[in-house]
């Protein structure tokens, strides 16, 4: 019978402990900590320390802050190195100083009206842009979703240990999806399937 109660408080426990939210104040153990095991019906069961809460990085701030402030209009890739311990915006002066790059990458997305190959360039009058669209990016190991002003014009921020200027940057709108390198996107013209 004790048995019985013993296993029922400890159900209890776990379920209890599964459904709580974690508390924002209670600092988290470095990575380096050893798992540790907590009682269950079943045995024990493996419970690896929590990870560093995610930063929460003034990109806005930060561009300003290194000079990287430019009309949204002019298309291209660009990055700047810099100390983490040093930047503030977001990254904690505390914690192992790195070198990052600051990525802002602006772009242009316009639809044509055809599919297939054409054998005459396109004009003005041949596209549109892509208005308030949805775009969701992913530069590995980085993602994020922003919409396009209305006339197609959008900006990706994020940071990076590497620069991922050859890497390749993955654009979804809807179901449909191309790849570009990050360095080389500025305008970027889709078949109409592309566009809704």
């Amino acid at each position: 019978m004790k048995q019985k109660i013993l296993v029922l408080m400890m159900s209890v426990g776990a379920f209890t402990g599964c459904a709580s939210a974690p508390r924002a104040s209670s600092p988290s153990r470095p990575s380096s900590s050893p798992p540790v095991y907590r009682a269950d019906p079943q045995g024990a069961i493996e419970v690896r320390p929590d990870e560093e809460a995610p930063l929460n990085i003034d990109y806005v701030g930060l561009q300003r802050s290194l000079g990287m402030e430019r009309d949204g209009r002019k298309l291209g890739y660009a990055e700047k190195s810099f100390q983490t311990c040093q930047a503030g915006y977001g990254f904690p002066s505390a914690r192992g100083c790195e070198r990052q790059h600051l990525v802002v990458i602006h772009f242009q997305l316009l639809c044509r009206d055809s599919e297939g190959t054409i054998q005459t360039p396109l004009g003005h009058e041949d596209m549109r842009a892509l208005s308030r669209a949805t775009v969701v990016w992913t530069l590995a190991p980085q993602s994020g979703e922003i919409v396009l002003d209305g006339d197609g014009f959008g900006q990706i921020r994020t940071t990076s240990k590497n620069s991922p200027r050859t890497q390749r940057l993955k654009i979804n709108v809807g179901d449909d999806f191309l790849y570009t390198r990050a360095g080389e996107i500025n305008r970027v013209v889709a078949p109409a399937p592309f566009c809704p």
